[in-house]
Formats: structure tokens, sequence, C-alpha cells
């Protein structure tokens, strides 16, 4: 019988990269064109998400101006005029594979925030506008046919097809709440999860009204059908901003924001200002609620006497260890680190508190002029924090420093477990809003940083400008080239094998059909055996216990002597 293989990548790139190859910057892309939106938002063209699969590919969602030509890498992409949304898929190497876009004539489309699961689904939210008295939104070949101006969820596959899409107030015949997404999750069993913001209260998800206005997490099946909504606050949302959320193993959910009134609301607790004067200052608070949405602790951020800490991102770093990107000023105490620079000017810090709200340590670059909140945290296979900012002449990261002498630039750091710099890269501009918004880090090691710039910037030698309008849309890769492998679809082979999750901590699940009697092997980056065992002809789901293994990539390979794949896997 003829052998089928698969291979989800090169066994060159399995086996054979050796460690003395040096990391780069491989590739910028950009998303936009000419177009100009009416008193935009900065950055009006933009990447605001993006995920990585296994195989190094990415994916991105954001929005851009339907006039003006707009391109990716000069290829152009359908539009509709207004604010209109994207979701990309790029391979490894940078390569654009597919584009889906959505929209209608007017400024009311944005995706913000998209995820992806161990089965190959995507999952995005953002806002959605579509109105008889304007034009119907058509998203992604779909038309909604409504009066909506609210929160959208999609589902598509990995090759860009759309499964469905459903919105908020569905047939009110109305734009009715208004309801915004900050940030979409998944539960660890796989439902979608998203924290948004009510400003009024009415109909919400087909079936279900909200009868207050506020702050909430709304769980969905992964059919789209509302299972829950938990408050989170009921104060003025105008007065604060909920920036971002994270879940841990046991489905508790952890919120950051800031506020810069007298007092806000967060489940059900009353804070205080700590700061005089609230027209300026900025309080900035981290919440953690359990899985029932209960509120177990606050920990809030601020200075007496003028205080000004926004938060901007949490990533979970380990099952006791959750990470904290702000912006805050010289002076402020953070545990047992007080904050410093070389000006009195605002500066990045990444915060480290344990599950129970402690704080572990922070640690700030320091930099000659103000940063602005950014977007994202990501961890990389070792661990460590990466996060992003913008930056101008000369940026300080313990004894690491980059310079950017003639204009605003983009930084991107990692910070390990201890609080140790660990490298700072650099993207170098020569005008005013080079923003990152996120970061990501592949399986691999590469790092990716996206968001928007009017230019131009500095990468690897070339001037790379703008299409026109206040700032386009960009992705730049970090790291090692790549080969572009088999096609990752095993739908078409008579066998199949899938791993979750991915990264795993201490289990992995490996589900297999159509495989005879076949071996399991486990192998490091070395091609070293770690792992051996063999699988029956009815054993389609194995749980592995990897909590011995150290940190890093392994790659999982299951061969029946007629059938062989491999797939790619992180231990944290």
């Amino acid at each position: 019988m003829k052998k089928f293989f698969v291979l989800i990548f090169f066994q060159y790139l399995i086996f054979n990269i050796p460690f003395s190859y040096a990391q780069s910057w491989q590739w910028f892309s950009t998303i936009g064109g000419g177009g100009q939106a009416i008193n935009p938002d900065i950055p009006d063209e933009q990447v605001a998400d993006m995920v990585t699969d296994s195989a190094g590919n990415v994916y991105v969602c954001g929005r851009f101006i339907g006039q003006g030509s707009p391109t990716i890498n000069g290829t152009p992409i359908t539009s509709f005029g207004g604010y209109d949304i994207f979701v990309a898929k790029f391979n490894c190497a940078g390569n654009l594979l597919w584009v889906k876009t959505a929209g209608n004539f007017d400024y009311g489309d944005d995706a913000m925030s998209l995820v992806l699961d161990n089965f190959g689904h995507l999952y995005v939210t953002g806002e959605v506008y579509s109105s008889p008295f304007s034009s119907y939104c058509n998203f992604m070949g779909d038309t909604i046919i409504d009066d909506v101006n609210d929160m959208f969820l999609c589902k598509m596959d990995t090759s860009g097809n759309l499964l469905w899409v459903k919105w908020a107030a569905p047939n009110t015949g109305s734009f009715n709440t208004g309801s915004l997404p900050y940030k979409l999750n998944l539960t660890p069993n796989g439902n979608p999860t998203v924290l948004f913001n009510l400003p009024v209260a009415g109909a919400f998800w087909s079936g279900d009204s909200i009868n207050t206005r506020g702050i909430y997490i709304s769980e969905f099946d992964t059919a789209g059908n509302l299972l829950q909504v938990n408050t989170i606050s009921s104060s003025n949302w105008g007065l604060f901003s909920y920036k971002d959320y994270i879940l841990d193993n046991l489905s508790n959910q952890y919120v950051t924001g800031y506020f810069n009134s007298d007092s806000v609301e967060v489940g059900g607790q009353t804070i205080y200002s700590i700061g005089t004067n609230t027209l300026n200052d900025y309080d900035a608070f981290v919440a953690k609620f359990d899985s029932a949405g209960s509120l177990k602790w606050i920990k809030q951020i601020g200075q007496v006497g003028g205080s000004y800490a926004r938060t901007f991102s949490l990533v979970k770093v380990s099952d006791r260890l959750i990470g904290v990107g702000l912006i805050t000023i010289p002076g402020v105490v953070l545990g047992v680190d007080t904050v410093q620079n070389i000006s009195n000017q605002g500066v990045p810090v990444i915060l480290m508190l344990d599950t129970a709200g402690n704080i572990v340590w922070a640690r700030n670059s320091q930099h000659q002029f103000a940063t602005s909140p950014t977007g994202k945290l990501s961890l990389d296979p070792e661990g460590n924090i990466v996060y992003a900012g913008q930056y101008g002449l000369t940026g300080f990261f313990g004894n690491l420093t980059v310079s950017s002498p003639n204009g605003g630039a983009v930084f991107v750091a990692s910070i390990d477990t201890l609080g140790n710099w660990v490298q700072v890269l650099s993207i170098e501009g020569l005008s005013t809003f080079n923003i990152p918004l996120c970061t990501e880090t592949d399986i691999y090691g590469n790092i990716l940083v996206a968001g928007g710039f009017d230019g131009p910037l500095i990468f690897n030698g070339n001037q790379i400008t703008s299409a026109g309008g206040y700032t386009d849309g960009f992705i730049a890769k970090y790291g090692l080239q790549c080969s572009v492998g088999l096609d990752e679809d095993l739908a078409a082979s008579s066998v199949q094998l899938k791993l979750f999750p991915n990264p795993a901590t201490n289990l992995i699940n490996l589900q297999t059909t159509g495989f005879k009697i076949s071996t399991l092997t486990i192998l490091n980056t070395m091609g070293q055996t770690v792992f051996t065992s063999n699988l029956s002809a009815i054993q389609n789901q194995t749980t592995i216990n990897i909590s011995k293994l150290s940190s890093g990539v392994y790659f999982i390979k299951v061969n029946d002597n007629e059938n062989t794949v491999t797939l790619k896997f992180v231990k944290q």
C-alpha cells in the first residue's frame, strides 16, 4: 500500500535549525489605502489583534477605510466605503493567504479581537453597522438586513469561510443598546466569552435583555447562543475605560481598566480616586472575579497628591502569576519598587501580580518622551512577557538601549518572570503616530507586533511609507526565516491528529482518527526522544502527562507504518 506522509512543516525546520542562526526582522506587511476618516480615532486604519497557529500562520483583524483604494501589500481588497472590517491570514513567510471583509458606506464597522480554538475555528468580535436608511452591511458575503449598531460575534474556519455571524439586539427595529466589545477569550472548554460595554439598557442577544447599563462578560456556546452574562460594573462607562480581561484554567476572570472620576463601582464594591485632581488624574485597577461573576479582590494603582496610572493589557504568565501592562509617572510606588525615569514623563511599566492580587515586582523602561498605552501583552515559549510601545530618541531597558533619533519609533521588549530584561527590538520611525496595538509570539519563538503607522518607518534599512490618510495598519515579524511546509489541513487524509491544549502546562490530549496500531513519540528540538508509547487502533483519545518536561518546544509524532503525522506543541 502506498504510504501517506503528512508533515506540518519541513523536517529541516524540526531538527536542523542551528543555534547560531541569527534572528532578525523578517517581513513587514501593510493594510490600508489613501482614505481618510472624518474625526477619526488614531490610528484609524489599524491591526487591532492577532493570533498564530501551530504552523506559524498569522491571523489578524482590524479596520480599514473603504475609500482610497485599500490594499494589503499592494493586493486590492474588497471595500464598502466607510470603516470596514477585515480578517486576514498570512503564512509564516508573510504571504497573504486570504482576506475577508465586511462593512457598508458608513463608519460604524470595526473588528477588535479574535481567538483561535484547538479545532481550527476563529472567533471574531467587534462593531457592526447596518441600516435600511443608509445601507445594509455586507458581512463576508452575507447581508445583515437589520437596523443595528451593536456588537457582533462571528465564527470562521482557518480557510476563511464564514460559519455564522450574530449580533446584539437582532430584529428589534432600532439601533438599540450600542454595545461595544473590548476583548474576546475562550473558556477552558472552548466557549467564546466577550467583555463588553452596554451604554443603554435593553435587548442584548436573541431572547435576552439587560436591565442596567454597564460592563459585562458574556459567555456563548460554539453555535453563538448566549449562555450567561456576568455583571462587572454598573458605573458610568464614560468616566472610565475597561481595557482587557483574561481567564485562568478555572474560568476565574481578571479584568483591568482605569478611571478619572471620584469613584467607580466594580463588582459591587466602590473604589475611590487616590489622587486629588480627578479631572487630570487616572487610577488603574485589576479585579478578579470567579467563574460565577463574584468579585474576589480589587488591586488599585495610583498615587496620593496627583495620580496617573492607566492599564492596557493582562497576560496569564502561569497558574500563580498575572502580568499587567500599564503606564504611569515617576515616583509611583508599586510594592517594593518605585517607578523612575530620566524625565518627568509617563513610562510603560510591567507589573507582576500573584493570583491573590499581591505585587511581586514592577519594572519600567526609561524614556525622554512620554509613551502611550498600547496593546496586548504576549508570552514567548520560554514564558517571558513580550510587549510593545512607541518611543522617541532613546529608550533604556536596564542595560539594553534602543534609539530613534529622527522621530517616533516602535520598541518591542521582553522581560522574564523574575523581572530581568531579556531583549529589546526597535523599528526606527520618522513621524508621530507609529502605534503598536498588539504583540504575539508563535511556538517557534518568533515575535510579531502590529498596530497602525503614519510612517515613514525604517525596516531593515528600507523606508516604508503609508498609503495616505492618517494611518495604515501594519504587521512586522522578528525571528528566524521559515520554510512553508505542506498543507496543514488534514481533512483530505485518511488519518487525523488533533492536540490540545497548545500551549500546555501539565497535560496534553491527543485525538486520533483512522490510525491502526501505532507508535506515539515525543521529541525535543534536537531530535531526541523524550517519550514513547504504543496506541491501539481503538484508542481515539490519549492524555499525556508532560509536567516533568522542561519548558520549550516539542514535537509529537504518531506512526502506524502506513501514515505518519507530526504536530508541534509548547510546554509552558
